[in-house]
């Protein structure tokens, strides 16, 4: 299994103390170059220490009959959404949906992760995720609420 990242992954997370209180927000775009084997991880978007998830946007190209994805971390390969079908292109959000973990907060840098299940990423396929997210453990209150 390999690991392959995009450009806001390699870039890593970025903290500012003035985001306390605020909604950040990080995209990112993975274009594929040549098929990648089944289960391959696609580092999408990086998330800081302290990061509480509020939504995640995403979507992707059609890969074909049989093809699902996990949307997750370094943690939980599924931690945010488990199997969704691929077939056809797709696109969806944590809020509101039925995906899980809506507020994780990250207690170590990490990165939202795509995988494909099933069979190869085909080459060309295109992988979009913008990721919501507030800081915790900066303002009192917001602690309090969110136990970071």
């Amino acid at each position: 299994m390999a690991t392959y990242q995009s450009e806001a992954a390699a870039t890593g997370p970025r903290v500012d103390p003035l985001d306390a209180g605020k909604v950040c927000c990080r995209s990112a775009k993975y274009t594929n170059v040549g098929a990648k084997p089944a289960n391959d991880v696609f580092e999408m978007v990086p998330v800081p220490k302290g990061a509480l998830i509020l939504d995640i946007k995403w979507n992707i190209t059609a890969l074909g009959v049989g093809r699902t994805i996990d949307i997750g971390d370094g943690g939980t390969v599924d931690r945010f959404f488990d199997g969704i079908d691929v077939s056809a292109a797709a696109a969806g959000h944590l809020f509101g949906t039925g995906g899980q973990n809506q507020f994780h907060t990250y207690a170590a840098d990490d990165t939202v992760d795509v995988v494909v299940l099933g069979d190869t990423l085909p080459d060309g396929a295109v992988i979009n995720m913008t990721v919501f997210y507030t800081m915790t453990g900066i303002i009192a209150d917001e602690t309090a609420v969110f136990g970071a």
